[in-house]
């Protein structure tokens, strides 16, 4: 199902289920990133479901995700959108620490994530994304830099 226009950066809340069929294959990804075979396998062939809450508290928005996996597998992430860094201890990824913030599509660096977006869900200044940046904090040598852009895009015609 495409999202609706009332579903925005700025009102996310609700329930997902992630459709593989629009989605790259994270293996690679994922591997990269330390993470073991069997769990790769677990998270290709597990269905996910999100629940997302976006709220603000003291002028700063907040977006809390519960992510449930095939076999009631559940991971919490807490964004912060004010662009201060945090270390968190992440129950896949171990130590990480990062930043989330919106930012203007002007911000974003690399060509490709300046494409394809929904033009009406960039935000009144035509350009509003979020940015977030993520990097691992193990000492073990298998560190990694994660750069997201989170946005609507328009995929086969409907806004996703």
């Amino acid at each position: 199902m495409a999202a609706p226009d009332s579903v925005t950066l700025h009102k996310l809340s609700g329930t997902y289920v992630m459709n593989k069929t629009l989605s790259n294959d994270p293996d690679k990804v994922l591997a990269l990133q330390g993470i073991g075979w069997l769990v790769r396998q677990a998270v290709k062939y597990s269905s996910v479901t999100i629940k997302v809450k976006e709220y603000e508290e003291d002028g700063v928005t907040h977006i809390d995700i519960d992510q449930t996996t095939t076999g009631g597998i559940t991971s919490h992430e807490a964004r912060t959108l004010d662009g201060n860094m945090r270390e968190v201890t992440d129950r896949i990824f171990g130590d990480v620490r990062g930043y989330s913030k919106f930012v203007n599509i002007t911000e974003v660096q690399q060509p490709f994530l300046k494409e394809g977006w929904d033009q009406k869900s960039l935000g009144a200044d035509n350009g509003e994304l979020i940015g977030a940046y993520i990097e691992s904090v193990g000492l073990d040598g298998d560190q990694w830099i994660a750069h997201q852009i989170w946005g609507f895009e328009i995929v086969d015609g409907a806004r996703r």
